[in-house]
């Protein structure tokens, strides 16, 4: 017997809880007689005027393991982008203590 479902969430597709006879809407917004993932929700247009216009997210990769989240803010002000980055993800594996080699960083500006 499989554990009850949370209310808040839909089951998983695949799950032995999942339908799999309800009839989803293809790309081209005409029912479909079987069931498939749904598409991703489209992006939210970017206007001139608002908050998203103009910033961007870069990857950085293969950064070297034994770098600390504190030596890339660092490094990333020393380069030149001091008060230019607004975010900074680089996760860590907790095991070792050691980044996982890539980070993302959010610049206010293309400039």
């Amino acid at each position: 017997e499989a554990p009850p479902q949370c209310p808040e969430k839909p089951p998983r597709p695949g799950s032995p809880n999942a339908s799999t006879s309800t009839s989803v809407a293809s790309a081209g917004g005409t029912p479909s007689s079987r069931a498939s993932s749904p598409s991703p929700p489209p992006s939210p247009s970017r206007s001139a005027g608002s908050d998203e216009a103009g910033k961007t997210t870069v990857m950085m990769r293969n950064l070297p393991l034994e770098l600390t989240r504190d030596h890339l803010v660092q490094l990333i002000h020393d380069e030149g982008f001091y008060g230019q980055v607004d975010f900074l993800y680089m996760p860590v594996e907790f095991a070792s203590g050691l980044n996982s080699g890539y980070a993302f960083v959010n610049l206010t500006s293309h400039s």
